[in-house]
């Protein structure tokens, strides 16, 4: 997985988190992933709750560089580059949007060589909701990516909705 700075507009998107918590109150701890565009988001808004943030390696995000190594013969065929680092953030982040089911969909379905597979994922989500349960703290914010975002809703759907209910 690339680890990505935070871009100008994810730190905005930060602050005003960070107002919203506190205004909102009552978040108790901060985990986030170690990826630094989570971290930093994480460290922004603990700032101004006045926590720490802990890492929660758990919760990173899905490994797919095996479909993006799939599709590279394509994308190198394009007269643009779509990377992280080849377009302004808003309109990488825009691309991003607009591919994130079709990524999403050929990850969860597919048959890729090197990617992380769903069960893998689903492995690493129930022992973060594992050592979070364990946490004393019962407000707990987490910082976390949005294909693994997606994979936990996907995941809690196929809870019982009585089961959803008893999570903290």
């Amino acid at each position: 997985v690339e680890d990505i700075p935070l871009s100008g507009l994810g730190k905005r998107e930060a602050e005003k988190a960070g107002l919203f918590f506190k205004q909102i109150g009552g978040v108790q701890a901060i985990y986030s992933s170690p990826l630094a565009r989570t971290r930093d988001t994480a460290e922004i808004i603990a700032g101004h709750l006045g926590l720490k943030v802990r890492t929660l390696p758990e919760v990173k995000e899905i490994d797919l560089s095996g479909i993006l190594e799939f599709f590279k013969g394509g994308a190198s065929k394009l007269p643009v580059k779509i990377g992280p680092k080849d377009l302004p953030f808003p309109l990488f982040r825009t691309v991003m949007r607009t591919t994130a089911s079709f990524f999403f969909f050929i990850w969860l379905f597919g048959n890729l060589p090197d990617n992380e597979k769903p069960g893998e994922v689903a492995a690493r989500l129930e022992e973060a909701f594992r050592q979070l349960d364990a946490a004393p703290e019962e407000r707990i914010l987490v910082a976390s990516h949005g294909y693994f975002i997606s994979f936990l809703g996907q995941h809690l759907m196929r809870k019982d909705p009585g089961d959803i209910l008893l999570m903290r």
